[in-house]
Parts: structure tokens; C-alpha cells; sequence
């Protein structure tokens, strides 16, 4: 099951998914609207995402609690939730320095565009030439 869970072809979902064990193993009281805010994403993703991840075993339910007048499920890592978290971590830390360096290279690209067409970096408009003073070539 972790196998299936940790190598998925989704990259995007499985940085998702082991952004969501990271988040659960560190704090199983989180509350589906405090995982998508701990995450970055959105309520329904982190609703999918954790049901699949229950569904495969890696997530369970902790039960429901009453917080502030309304009932919340909590949720913990299974045994096969934690290893999935162990495999999956390497794989995404790869994928993520991978597209760290990608980004890096685009951005220094574009730096190398914008000197040689004197395009302003933060206006995104051709550099302003300094006017001079027609009086001043006298």
C-alpha cells in the first residue's frame, strides 16, 4: 500500500500528500481548514487528498471532538502512514531541487533578456533614456 501511496505520478500529489503527513505526524489535531491553511491549499483539496489518504490506509480517523460548538474529526498517521511519509519525503526533496535549479536557470535567463534589451526589471517598460539639453551639445 505505501508503494502504490509514495509513487504515484502525480508529482503535485504527492508533494500534496506528503505536505499533509508532515503536517498531521507534527499536529494530529489539526482540523481539515487548519491543514489547508498549513498547506496552502485549498478546503476541498485537503478533502480529497485526505480521503484518499484513508482510503490507502496512511490517515485515520482520530474521532470527532466538539471545538468551539462544532464537532471536528481528528486524524493521525497509521504505521503505514509514517513509512509512506519516510519514502515519499526523498522523492519530492528531489523533484522540488530539481525545479529549484530549473527556476533558477529561468530567472537568470530572463535577467540576461532584460539587460540586453534595456528593459527596466521592476516596470517591466523599455529603460528611460536620460534627455539631454540640445543647448547643452553647443
Amino acid at each position: 500500500m505505501v508503494r502504490r501511496a509514495a509513487s504515484g505520478s502525480d508529482p503535485r500529489g504527492e508533494a500534496l500528500r506528503l505536505a499533509l503527513l508532515r503536517a498531521i505526524a507534527a499536529d494530529p489535531d489539526h482540523s481539515q481548514r487548519s491543514l489547508s491553511r498549513t498547506v496552502g491549499v485549498s478546503l476541498g483539496a485537503v478533502n480529497s487528498a485526505l480521503n484518499r489518504l484513508v482510503a490507502a490506509g496512511l490517515v485515520e480517523t482520530s474521532g470527532l471532538t466538539p471545538v468551539g460548538g462544532q464537532i471536528r474529526l481528528g486524524y493521525r498517521l497509521t504505521e503505514e502512514g509514517a513509512q509512506a511519509r519516510r519514502v515519499l519525503a526523498p522523492a519530492v526533496l528531489m523533484r522540488q531541487k530539481a525545479a529549484h535549479d530549473a527556476l533558477g536557470r529561468e530567472i537568470e535567463a530572463l535577467e540576461r533578456e532584460i539587460a540586453q534589451e534595456g528593459t527596466s526589471a521592476t516596470t517591466g517598460r523599455p529603460a528611460q533614456r536620460r534627455r539631454t539639453n540640445p543647448a547643452d551639445n553647443v
